[in-house]
């Protein structure tokens, strides 16, 4: 997959994780540095008024990580679309590309 190429698409040979969910709580922070690569933007700001958009600080510990990551997984598969395959968390949670099981 292109990385930072919006003319690029993927297919069924980028299909598998992205980011390994053993990072537990901090996979967020690559999920976001991942999709930002990919042309997400990153907008809003911490508690502390600070631009999130400089991802100089872990995610991991904002309340509102899960809609970050739903609001990803909404970008990468409404830009970075597969047939028959979707962006997210698989049942071990790892986050990637994974095939729609029948």
């Amino acid at each position: 997959m292109g990385m930072n190429n919006t003319s690029a698409v993927c297919n069924s040979n980028d299909i598998g994780c992205y980011v390994d969910g053993a990072r537990g709580i901090y996979a967020i922070d690559k999920i976001v540095r991942f999709a930002v690569d990919q042309g997400f933007v990153l907008t809003g700001e911490d508690e502390y008024g600070e631009p999130l958009s400089d991802m100089s600080k872990s995610l991991s510990d904002y309340e509102f990580k899960d809609e970050l990551e739903d609001q990803i997984d909404e970008f990468m598969n409404n830009n970075w679309p597969v047939s028959s395959a979707y962006w997210g968390r698989n049942e071990s949670g790892d986050w990637g590309l994974w095939d729609i099981q029948d």
